[in-house]
């Protein structure tokens, strides 16, 4: 294919491989995405350097699979070297150095360093307030994983804050039956639970459930933790 035709250095046979690595990721074939990656990353670094674009997009997609793959330290070791390149080439604020900064927060997460998550995921979303939009899905998505710091560190009663802000938001932006609505709801009804409001909690927990096993199918694994949890409940 597109390899012989044009050989195996060229951008768009890496640009073909990249793309082949990100759907095997999707599919959950993380030891064979992180194999492809690797081999695009070398030649990346070979052909173009170390602080081409696409070199440190490669590099990204890499941490990033590499914690899928229950490496977290080396993930995170990964993804802050491309964060710095990134704020160095790009900016701080570019759409693409957050990205890498919200995966340098995600392995702090995974390393068990949840003040240290809760600190850059704090930072990553009043940056994309500041340069997407306050209801831009990824200042969202930022906002959603400052809330699960906030619950892990034990501060309950400002998770349930923000979950009931983010809840709003999301309401008003994307409906009250869209997964990320509801997974904001989940979030807001396991911090009403941990703050003993556990009448609210489980009232929260069936209408979530309910509206997941309407738009999401019974089978699907956001409707399965529902259905958990009120049968706790």
């Amino acid at each position: 294919g597109r390899e012989r035709a044009l050989g195996a250095d060229h951008p768009q046979t890496l640009a073909a491989r990249q793309a082949t690595a990100h759907a095997l990721g999707r599919l959950g074939r993380h030891a064979e995405a992180h194999q492809v990656y690797e081999a695009v990353l070398a030649v990346r670094e070979r052909v173009m350097g170390p602080d081409h674009p696409d070199t440190l997009r490669c590099r990204h997609n890499l941490a990033f699979n590499l914690c899928r793959l229950g490496r977290p330290e080396e993930s995170w070791r990964l993804a802050r070297e491309v964060a710095d390149a990134r704020s160095r080439l790009l900016g701080p604020t570019h759409p693409d150095t957050l990205t890498t900064r919200y995966e340098v927060a995600y392995t702090l997460g995974r390393l068990g360093r949840w003040a240290e998550a809760l600190e850059t995921f704090q930072d990553v979303a009043r940056a994309r307030a500041g340069t997407l939009g306050a209801d831009h899905p990824d200042t969202f998505a930022a906002r959603y994983e400052t809330g699960i710091s906030l619950g892990r560190l034990g501060r309950d009663a400002e998770a349930l804050e923000l979950y009931r802000s983010l809840v709003a938001d999301r309401t008003r932006t994307a409906g009250p039956a869209d997964p990320e609505t509801l997974r904001a709801r989940h979030g807001l009804g396991v911090n009403l639970g941990r703050t003993g409001r556990w009448a609210e909690a489980l009232a929260e927990a069936r209408e979530v459930c309910a509206l997941r096993e309407r738009t999401l199918g019974p089978d699907h694994p956001d409707t399965v933790i529902s259905r958990r949890e009120v049968a706790a409940g």
